[in-house]
Parts: structure tokens; sequence; C-alpha cells
């Protein structure tokens, strides 16, 4: 995963790979978006049921849908994401609580809410 600045025009541009999760709240709240590396779309599912809960353009609304999910009572290890590639290929990409730990990083929610481990 990396970081990428969006402009003012909307344009985005790479701007640095293997950005560590403890780095990743405060890049985001200075106009960075994290970004999976040749992802065109996202996808949350139901890793259980295989169901898919919603397709985003980006990686911020996919990580307030997973929250919102895993707050309204749905186990964080039932989620998962998958990427859209350019060749129109969803690949998965991650789950359970790595990707609520995400989540909460790029949205710059504290981890340690009681329902919470501590990452290593």
């Amino acid at each position: 995963m990396t970081t990428k600045k969006v402009d003012e025009a909307g344009a985005a541009r790479p701007e640095t790979r293997c950005v560590e999760r403890g780095r990743w709240a405060e890049r985001l709240a200075h106009g960075f978006e994290v970004v999976v590396e040749g992802a065109v779309a996202y996808r949350l599912r139901n890793d259980a049921t295989g169901e898919i809960l919603g397709e985003y353009p980006d990686s911020r609304h996919l990580f307030l849908e997973a929250i919102h999910r895993v707050d309204t009572g749905t186990p964080a290890r039932a989620l998962a994401m998958d990427v859209l590639t350019h060749r129109g290929r969803y690949v998965p990409q991650g789950g359970g609580t790595s990707l609520l730990d995400l989540a909460e990083a790029a949205l710059d929610i504290p981890s340690g809410r009681c329902r919470r481990v501590a990452e290593s």
C-alpha cells in the first residue's frame, strides 16, 4: 500500500511507499489517502458468505463503511476488502482486524475502543 497526494485539480500522484501504520493518520490529515497500488476501485464483502456489501471509488468510503458495520454489530472477522485492478479483476487485499486497524488509522480514529486488541 502507498499514500498519494490529491491536488486541487483532483489529480493524484504517487507520494511514498511502505508508509508505516503509525504515520498514516498524520499523513491522511494533510491531504493524503491510503491507496492500493494498481487499484481502480475497492469492494467490501462478507468474507463468510461472499456477499458484496459495497463498491467504492476510493478507500476512504470503504473504511467508513467497514467501521460503521463493526460498530453496528458485524464482527470484524467477517469483513474483507478486495481491489479492482486495471485489468478488471477483483483481488483480495485483506480483512478482519487488519482491515479494521487500517480503517481506524486512515480515518484517524484512535484504536483502543474496548473491542480492539492492541497492535504488536
